[in-house]
C-alpha cells in the first residue's frame, strides 16, 4: 500500500515535471498559449511548495523563462518579436531584413540660429520638411538626409564667410588705383573723341530748341556732278583727256555734334577714251570713294558762328578702260587722305564753304589685261585737293549746295616701260604723269 502511494506521487512527480519543462519550452519558442487553465500554474506552484525536488525544477523553469525574455530584448531574430500567435518562418528567422543605416559624414557647416519649430505651422514652399524615422518592431532605422534648404544655408554661409573679389579689390588699394586710371583714361578718350562728356551729350539731345544744322544726327547728300578728267604726260599711253556727267552721293552720322563717319561715292557715267592702235572707242569710268571720320568744331549757340572739321579718309580713285582698249591702261590709285574744311556762314540763311587735302603716300597700279603695259617698274605718288562752294540754308533739315572741287595727282615711275610708245616707237624710261580731276556738283543735303 505505501509502495503504490509512491509509485503514485512519483508519477504525479514526473507528470508535473513534464508539465513545467513543456511550459519553458513553448515560452522559449513563442507558442505559449495563455487560454490555458488558471489551475495549472496554480497547481504548479501548490506542488513545489510541498516538493523541494519540484521547487528546484521550478527554479529552473523561472530561469529559463527570464533568461528567454531578456535575450529576445538583444536579439531581433527572437520569437517575442514576431508576436503573438505567429509560427516561425524563413522570412521571420531571416536577421538581414533589418538594417541599420549608417550616419553619413558631413563637413561641420556655420553656426546658425536654431529657430523654433511648431507641428501647427505650415511649411513654406522654400523649405523641406524634416525625415520622419521609420521604426520595425524593436529596431529603428533612421532616414534623415541633409535637405535642400540645409544645404542652401550651408552655402550661402560658406559665401558670406568667404570674401568676394570686390571686397578683395577694396581692400587692396593698388588695385582700386588701376581701376580709377583705367576709368579717368577711358572717359578721357571718350571726351577726346565725342567732345562731351555723356551728361553733356544727353543734354544735347534733349534740346527742345535746334536751329544750328550741326545738331543734326545724319546728313544725306546727293548731286548731278559734271566730271573732267586730263592724264598728262610725254608717253602717249598716258596722255589724254575726257569729260562726262555723273553723279555724288554722301552720308555723315554725327555720334556727337563733335564726332562722326563721313562717306562720298562719285562716278561718271559716259566717258570713253580712244585706242591707239585702231579707231575704236571704249567706255571709261571715273570715279572716287572714301569713307573715314570727322572732328567738328562747332559753337551749337551761335548759328552765325564758323565751323570747322578735320577729316581722316581711306581713298580710291579710278579711271578704267576695257582690258581690250589698245595702248590704254586703267589706274588705280589708294591710301589715306587728310582734308579740311571751314563753313563760314554770312546769313543765317547762306554760308560760303572752302576746304583742301592731301594723300601724302598713295599705292598706284594699272591694269591693261593681255597687253600688260607698264609705265615702270615702280612709283611714288602724291596728291592734293581744294574746294569752294556754298550752302543756301531754309531750315537745319533742308539745304541747296554747289561745289567745284579739283584734283591733282603726280605719279613719278621709276625704270623703263614695258611697253613701246605706239606714236614715238620708243621705250620711255622714268616718266612723269600728272592727272587732274575737276567736278562741279548743285544737289541737295537732307538732315535729322
Amino acid at each position: 500500500m505505501q509502495k503504490t502511494e509512491i509509485e503514485k506521487d512519483i508519477g504525479k512527480f514526473l507528470k508535473e515535471s513534464h508539465l513545467l519543462i513543456q511550459c519553458a519550452l513553448k515560452l522559449q519558442l513563442g507558442q505559449f498559449d495563455l487560454s490555458l487553465p488558471r489551475s495549472i500554474p496554480i497547481l504548479v506552484l501548490m506542488r513545489c511548495y510541498h516538493s523541494r525536488t519540484l521547487f528546484v525544477v521550478f527554479l529552473f523553469a523561472v530561469s529559463l523563462f527570464v533568461e528567454t525574455k531578456a535575450w529576445s530584448d538583444l536579439d531581433p531574430v527572437s520569437p517575442y518579436l514576431r508576436g503573438r500567435g505567429s509560427s516561425p518562418s524563413i522570412d521571420t528567422l531571416d536577421s538581414n531584413r533589418f538594417s541599420v543605416k549608417p550616419i553619413e559624414e558631413r563637413q561641420p557647416s556655420p553656426i546658425r540660429t536654431p529657430r523654433a519649430e511648431s507641428s501647427s505651422s505650415p511649411v513654406s514652399p522654400n523649405e523641406t520638411a524634416a525625415p520622419k524615422s521609420v521604426k520595425s518592431n524593436s529596431v529603428t532605422v533612421n532616414t534623415s538626409e541633409p535637405t535642400k534648404t540645409e544645404a542652401k544655408a550651408s552655402q550661402d554661409a560658406d559665401k558670406e564667410q568667404a570674401p568676394s573679389n570686390k571686397d578683395a579689390a577694396d581692400s587692396n588699394p593698388n588695385a582700386n588705383m588701376e581701376l580709377e586710371k583705367n576709368d579717368n583714361f577711358l572717359d578721357r578718350l571718350r571726351i577726346l573723341i565725342l567732345g562731351v562728356d555723356e551728361e553733356e551729350l544727353r543734354e544735347l539731345k534733349n534740346r527742345k530748341s535746334k536751329n544750328s544744322d550741326g545738331e543734326n544726327s545724319v546728313e544725306i547728300s546727293l548731286s548731278p556732278t559734271y566730271f573732267y578728267y586730263n592724264s598728262s604726260s610725254s608717253y602717249s599711253v598716258k596722255n589724254y583727256s575726257s569729260s562726262a556727267p555723273g553723279y555724288s552721293a554722301g552720308i555723315r552720322l554725327w555720334i556727337s555734334p563733335y564726332f562722326g563717319v563721313d562717306g562720298q561715292m562719285q562716278s561718271s557715267m559716259g566717258a570713253s577714251v580712244s585706242s591707239l592702235t585702231d579707231n575704236s572707242v571704249s567706255a571709261l569710268t571715273l570715279s572716287q570713294s572714301r569713307i573715314g571720320i570727322a572732328f567738328r568744331n562747332i559753337d551749337l549757340d551761335q548759328p552765325l558762328a564758323p565751323q570747322t572739321i578735320w577729316k581722316f579718309s581711306y581713298l580710291d580713285s579710278q579711271a578704267s578702260t576695257s582690258s581690250s582698249t589698245g595702248g590704254r591702261v586703267s589706274t588705280k590709285s589708294t591710301g589715306v587722305q587728310i582734308s579740311f574744311e571751314a563753313d563760314l556762314p554770312s546769313s543765317l540763311h547762306y554760308s560760303h564753304s572752302l576746304g583742301v587735302g592731301i594723300d601724302p603716300k598713295l599705292t598706284h597700279t594699272e591694269s591693261s589685261g593681255a597687253q600688260n603695259i607698264n609705265s615702270g617698274l615702280s612709283n611714288v605718288t602724291t596728291a592734293l585737293s581744294a574746294h569752294l562752294g556754298g550752302r543756301v540754308k531754309f531750315d537745319r533739315k533742308n539745304q541747296v549746295y554747289w561745289k567745284v572741287e579739283h584734283r591733282f595727282e603726280k605719279n613719278l615711275f621709276k625704270g623703263a616701260a614695258s611697253y613701246a610708245d605706239p606714236e614715238t616707237r620708243t621705250t620711255p624710261d622714268g616718266l612723269s604723269v600728272n592727272q587732274s580731276l575737276t567736278l562741279f556738283s548743285i544737289g541737295y543735303i537732307w538732315g535729322k
